[in-house]
């Protein structure tokens, strides 16, 4: 169950999906060749030279397109507390930059420790957002991996990896997922807060490093005090091939989205089947 559970919820929720959101379901194995790699010698987190590498926003930039994030959801399996996603995300006029932590708690994580952090940075040009850099720590008992992505005018430029992913039969290349975003940033695109009139009605394509994948959000309707979205996570490529079959490449759930007091729109509720119960991530209320 709690090799699932990553996967499941940040595939569907405003963060990004388990070791980097390889999508609902998916096999935990390394993924393809990562292709070009960061310059010899350029230490973990250092974009110095890299392409589209973001500075720190202007402190005194206005909001344009996108609401700011702070928030923390805790995960149901099957009713069970079984885990924690702390988003935070702040938007200025020209850019982007995002973090998110997702870590199992409760009784699961009494029997099975895992965490995955994620950082993502870009532009944002009108109601579109351009991706910058993504990295990606992913840690549980049998292993962890780090993963950089650097994209060149929203292109994919350049990915690093360790170690290493080793080759599949069913990978991509992944310098040629053109039209791709990164995982926390394809969340962001789907589901950022947002005023009403921009909610939902969208298709967000990802490639997380191994595999290719689309968030699709249909036409938002009013369900009681909130609006609500009905979604489809798809896989498209760089999948185990009984994970295409018609009943395993899709997933469909459902979000909702309430005001805060500025007026826009944030996500408050995820849930969708899965083999083991219904999945939910609600946002936990702030105290005071």
């Amino acid at each position: 169950m709690t090799r699932l559970l990553p996967a499941r919820i940040l595939a569907t929720t405003v963060v990004l999906a388990a070791g980097l959101g390889p999508g609902l379901g998916a096999d935990l194995d390394r993924g393809p060749n990562p292709g070009p790699v960061m310059p010899e010698g350029m230490p973990r987190g250092d974009t110095r030279g890299a392409p589209d590498a973001v500075p720190d926003p202007e402190p005194n930039a206005a909001p344009d397109a996108f609401g700011n994030v702070s928030q923390i959801y805790d995960v149901y399996l099957g009713g069970i507390f079984a885990g924690e996603i702390i988003v935070d995300a702040e938007f200025d006029a020209r850019r982007y930059r995002a973090s998110a932590l997702l870590r199992t708690a409760g009784i699961v994580a009494v029997f099975y420790k895992a965490q995955l952090r994620a950082e993502a940075a870009g532009r944002v040009t009108g109601e579109r957002l351009a991706p910058g850099r993504f990295t990606a720590n992913t840690r549980d008992p049998k292993k962890t991996q780090f993963v950089e992505m650097i994209y060149r005018n929203g292109d994919l430029g350049e990915i690093r990896a360790e170690p290493a992913f080793q080759p599949k039969p069913w990978q991509i290349d992944p310098m040629a997922q053109s039209g791709t975003t990164d995982p926390l940033t394809g969340l962001l695109a789907a589901l950022a807060p947002v005023p009403r009139a921009r909610l939902c009605n969208r298709r967000v394509e990802v490639f997380d490093g191994r595999r290719r994948y689309a968030i699709e959000l249909k036409k938002p309707e009013m369900h009681r005090r909130a609006v609500r979205c009905r979604a489809v996570f798809r896989r498209i490529a760089g999948y185990k091939p009984k994970l295409m079959k018609k009943k395993r490449a899709t997933w469909p759930f459902r979000v909702w989205f309430k005001p805060g007091s500025d007026g826009i729109y944030r996500v408050v509720r995820v849930m969708g089947a899965t083999p083991f119960g219904t999945a939910v991530a609600r946002k936990r209320p702030k105290k005071g």
